[in-house]
Order: structure tokens, then C-alpha cells, then sequence
């Protein structure tokens, strides 16, 4: 996975967001009008989920997704919010499913003998 800086975004990973509450946790932190782009490497990504800290009422985020690998995510308020985790599944390449198959065939017809 790689994270890039949205046009005149200046983000930090590993930055302490501190919400309005006070709360302080590690996240990459996205002020006011900032953006990062997501992209996955390697296998299409399935049930993305970004697990967003500090919105506050009149802040949103806004995640747009670009292609299939790559997403947009970007800070629309006046205090910023902090992207602390992203969660995926992975698909199996075509290849690793017909390998696993043919193994399993092989297994079954075996057995038979």
C-alpha cells in the first residue's frame, strides 16, 4: 500500500492527532482541506474500510474511490481529522485458485486408489 500527498497537502505519518476532546492518538493527520491518495499494490483490494478519528460537527470526510486499487481521502472542515488504520480484504490472484484446486483434485483422486 502507499499513501501520496494530495496536491498542497503536507502530511506526517505517525503525527499524535489530538482531537477537540483532547484525545491524543497516533494517526496520519489531515488539516483542513487535505487530501492523501490510497493506492493498494498487488491484488485488487475488497472491503476497504478506513477508520477515521476526530470529526466533529460541521467537519466530514470525504473517501472517493479512483480506480479499483486507489482511493481518495480528504479532510473537509475547519479542524482536520486523523486516518489511523485502513482494513482490507485481498482477492486471490486466477493463478493461486486453479493451483489450489488442482492440489485438492490430486488429494481427492489419490484417496480413491
Amino acid at each position: 500500500m502507499s499513501f501520496s500527498a494530495g496536491f498542497g497537502s503536507a502530511l506526517e505519518v505517525g503525527n499524535q492527532y489530538e482531537s477537540d476532546a483532547g484525545t491524543v492518538s497516533t494517526s496520519l493527520e489531515l488539516d483542513a482541506i487535505e487530501s492523501v491518495t490510497v493506492t493498494f499494490l498487488g491484488a485488487n483490494p475488497t472491503n476497504v474500510d478506513f477508520d477515521i478519528i476526530g470529526p466533529n460537527v460541521g467537519e466530514a470526510v470525504s473517501i472517493v474511490q479512483l480506480s479499483s486499487a486507489s482511493f481518495l481521502v480528504s479532510a473537509q472542515g475547519s479542524n482536520g481529522i486523523g486516518l489511523q488504520s485502513v482494513c482490507f480484504g485481498a482477492v486471490p490472484e486466477p493463478s493461486v485458485t486453479i493451483l489450489a484446486a488442482l492440489g485438492t483434485m490430486s488429494l481427492v483422486f489419490r484417496r480413491r486408489r
